[in-house]
């Protein structure tokens, strides 16, 4: 397994609407726990779907997961795909691809 430090400067969590700043420390903070547990669960799967992530993430909402591999792409640690399925809501949807290194 390849050990990550995602604290690069970078945003994790996207800013759509005024926050208490107090608040922003706490969600950063849950975005890049999200982005963590979805790197390494793209990387034992190899590729995967939003939809493919979300059984193994039941409480967390696929906007996140869909924002996670976004994140992930950013930062080279994913590849998305041409590949498309149907998803969860039967609507196609990529496949990403997890990348041995940056």
């Amino acid at each position: 397994m390849v050990r990550v430090d995602l604290k690069i400067a970078m945003t994790h969590y996207h800013i759509t609407t005024p926050e208490h700043p107090a608040a922003l420390s706490n969600y950063e903070l849950k975005a890049r726990t999200q982005d963590k547990n979805i790197l390494t669960l793209l990387e034992k799967m190899g590729k995967a779907s939003p939809s493919d992530i979300i059984p193994h993430l039941p409480n967390t909402p696929i906007t996140s997961i869909r924002r996670a591999l976004t994140n992930l792409t950013r930062l080279g640690y994913a590849v998305k795909t041409d590949e498309v399925k149907k998803g969860m809501y039967g609507r196609n949807e990529h496949v990403w691809m997890y990348k041995e290194s940056k």
